[in-house]
């Protein structure tokens, strides 16, 4: 019988509570849910900010982690891991 072999080594990286968004962000792209929606959202207006994909994106990863209200928002937004995924800066 092969045994698996790990092997558990330091690192400097900053760890997140929502490493399990990846998971949900490959569901999205995978089901190609910005096809499937694209049609029924609003257009952008103009040239900046985020695009209505975008902050539906944002809501639902945040929505998976536990915000209840715009407000969470805040604070979800400082996760690192969180900020890199929906550009939330």
């Amino acid at each position: 019988m092969k045994r698996l072999s790990i092997k558990i080594t330091s690192n400097a990286k900053t760890l997140s509570s929502y490493s399990g968004l990846h998971l949900f962000s490959d569901l999205i792209l995978k089901f190609e849910i910005q096809a499937l929606l694209g049609p029924f959202l609003p257009k952008k207006q103009r040239d900046r900010g985020f695009t209505s994909f975008q902050k539906f994106y944002s809501e639902v990863l945040g929505f998976i982690t536990g915000a209840e209200c715009l407000d969470d928002f805040d604070n979800i937004g400082q996760d690192p891991l969180f900020n890199e995924m929906t550009g939330s800066d």
